[in-house]
């Protein structure tokens, strides 16, 4: 027996029946057995789920930027506006050549440099009726009635706040007050009393007496 034994510890020495060392604790390697037998790995992998689910999900927005956010929106609602009613107050065509425009109770102006020697030339009247494009015009300075075409007449504007008429164009024959001159557009600016704001020919409209 003495000799297997020596033998034995011979062999081991020598290499030749190397017996496997067994594998060192858990505690040792920095990971924790859990219930089933299976590593801890599995806290790590729950950690970097949540931490994709924190970034998935939208980022409050700071006072700040709910105030920038709201004030853009503002700015393009208003835009929106200002576009909608610019159209709405598109200028009305102006008048046509073989329009009818005369109405009784405006306030017309003769432009016939010859009629009555001239001494009628510029001078303003109020319709009294109307025959499409001739008017009988009272002449206010002088009391005397005409009957004057419409070519050798003209629409008058008056100042602003104004009462006027509508004569030609879409909103013929709807009452008024003129809010300003746009001289660049060569129109005037009339609030309606159906239709609101809206931006007209000069020759679309005429004082009222």
């Amino acid at each position: 027996m003495p000799t297997s034994l020596g033998a034995a510890a011979s062999s081991l020495l020598a290499g030749k029946g190397k017996t496997p060392l067994p594998p060192p604790p858990a505690a040792l390697l920095g990971l924790e057995e859990e219930e089933g037998g299976g590593r801890s790995g599995g806290k790590t992998e729950g950690s970097s789920g949540k931490a994709g689910k924190e970034s998935g999900q939208k980022r409050k927005l700071t006072t700040v930027e709910e105030l920038m956010l709201n004030e853009k929106r503002k700015k393009e609602r208003d835009a929106a506006e200002q576009a909608e009613r610019k159209a709405e107050e598109e200028k009305d065509e102006a008048l046509g050549p073989d329009e009818a425009w005369l109405c009784k109770g405006i306030i017309v102006k003769v432009v016939n440099k010859k009629l009555g020697g001239g001494k009628y030339y510029k001078k303003k009247g109020v319709v009294q009726s109307v025959d499409k494009y001739a008017a009988q015009v009272k002449v206010n300075d002088l009391g005397h009635v005409l009957s004057l075409d419409q070519e050798h007449l003209e629409t008058v504007i008056p100042s602003a706040g104004g009462e006027v008429l509508v004569v030609a164009g879409k909103y013929k024959g709807q009452v008024g007050v003129l809010k300003s001159i746009e001289e660049e557009e060569f129109a005037a600016r009339v609030h309606l009393e159906k239709s609101g704001e809206r931006l007209l020919p000069y020759e679309n409209i005429s004082k009222l007496a």
